[in-house]
């Protein structure tokens, strides 16, 4: 009898330690009797509800779904609970559950966000993905993976969806259904740079977010400075100012000698704010960003982002890129390129002289004249800090320099496929 009761307390243990799942919010099933509270979604928030499946098909042809009414005075993260100490249960998510998937029917392109809390407050942060496509059934899969052996991973009582993480003008209805917890994704090889997407057996796999999608296509604009067969493309839709994209590399950038990133671009407006932000993998608060401002529309061009005082311990890893940051999209795309490291401006050797400067010194105005048309240039201080940046395409250029302070400055040239670095000096 003493054996018997080990047992069965052994059973109920380990049923008190793992989640009630799949929740497939079908009548006798999982998740319709459960205790749903919803959140910041206006005064009185409208309950979720458990309706009829409105689209049966073969992306999901259950009977029952969840409905929630996303309302245009709700904030962007309204969302809905479980509630603490039951409906879910309480787990660790580890190697076997944290591959979280569910399934969604929207009829706007934004975020849908999901996370985990204790009954003691800790939380996992939500994870968020957005939907590729409207008015119909689609998976979605949230990876824990890297939550798991954190304090947030273990004693987790509670589920929190945020079905249109996203400023809305409009009403939004969201279905979800079927959410299920499955084996730890393990991912293939991350890219290496140049990040070129080239490569025929890498995987280059984007997370986007704010209402963006991001995706590899073949090069629509194979002209000027971008010949290569394939590119990425960053469709912004309407949603958050901030929408953009990140993809992780297979180990950190090397800033001990060179502190930029550059990378090429195109968009379909010049004078934009292009931002590019950089992670720790393990803790995403470890960042730095910098902006830059594009010069030309519809045609592809190198933007040189600088980092003078970037610290390459902090391991940065992950690569966060924003379009026209700051104004909300239309539905307009965006194309980036082979991001690799910058010059190494502050140990360069300077050219020899294919071009010439004068006067310089300089006062007011500098002039180039180059042995071939001066396709653009940059001016840069010593600690790699761009100034001025210009396409040109004439074999000579005035340049305006009057409101650089004294002091020793770069210039770097390209013309006909050379790059020219000069010593520039301001009086």
């Amino acid at each position: 009898m003493k054996k018997i009761t080990s047992i069965a307390l052994l059973f109920l243990s380990t049923l008190g330690f793992s989640q009630v799942a799949p929740v497939d919010f079908e009548i006798g099933g999982i998740g319709t009797n459960w205790t749903w509270t919803v959140f910041e979604n206006g005064t009185p928030p409208p309950s979720l509800e458990f309706i009829a499946n409105p689209d049966p098909s073969p992306g999901n042809p259950s009977a029952t779904v969840a409905k929630f009414t996303a309302r245009v005075d709700g904030a962007p993260y309204a969302g809905c609970e479980s509630l603490h100490g039951s409906d879910i249960g309480t787990f660790t998510l580890d190697a076997s559950n944290s591959t979280v998937r569910i399934k969604v029917w929207k009829s706007v392109i934004s975020d849908v966000g999901i996370k985990f809390a204790t009954q003691g407050g800790a939380s996992t942060g939500e994870l968020r993905v957005a939907n590729t496509v409207i008015n119909q059934w689609e998976e979605l899969t949230f990876n824990f993976a890297g939550i798991i052996g954190l304090p947030s991973s273990t004693a987790i009582d509670q589920i929190i969806i945020f079905p249109d993480f996203s400023a809305r003008t409009t009403e939004n209805i969201v279905y979800f259904d079927a959410i299920t917890f499955g084996n730890q994704i393990i991912p293939p090889p991350r890219p290496t740079l140049p990040l070129d997407f080239e490569s025929p057996t890498l995987t280059y796999t984007f997370t986007s977010f704010g209402g963006a999608v991001t995706t590899k296509i073949g090069n629509p604009d194979m002209s000027g400075i971008n010949l290569s067969a394939n590119v990425a493309r960053l469709t912004k839709n309407p949603g958050e100012t901030y929408a953009g994209s990140f993809i992780e590399l297979d180990a950190p950038f090397d800033f001990n000698t060179v502190q930029s990133i550059k990378i090429k671009t195109w968009a379909p407006q010049a004078g934009i704010t292009i931002k590019m932000k950089l992670e720790n993998l393990a803790n995403p608060t470890v960042n730095t960003e910098v902006d830059v401002t594009n010069t030309v529309a519809n045609s592809w061009e190198e933007l040189i982002f600088n980092f003078p005082a970037i610290v390459s311990a902090n391991n940065y890893q992950r690569l966060v890129v924003f379009f026209n940051f700051g104004v909300n999209g239309t539905g307009e795309n965006y194309y980036f390129d082979d991001a690799d490291l910058g010059d190494n401006l502050s140990t360069a050797a300077f050219s020899p002289s294919i071009i010439k400067l004068y006067p310089n010194p300089a006062h007011d105005r500098l002039t180039i004249i180059g042995n071939d048309a001066i396709e653009n240039f940059a001016i840069y201080s010593l600690t790699g800090q761009e100034l001025k940046r210009q396409n040109a395409y004439a074999p000579t250029v005035n340049i305006d320099v009057s409101d650089l302070p004294s002091g020793t400055y770069i210039l770097k040239t390209s013309s006909n496929g050379n790059i020219t670095v000069s010593k520039l000096i301001k009086r």
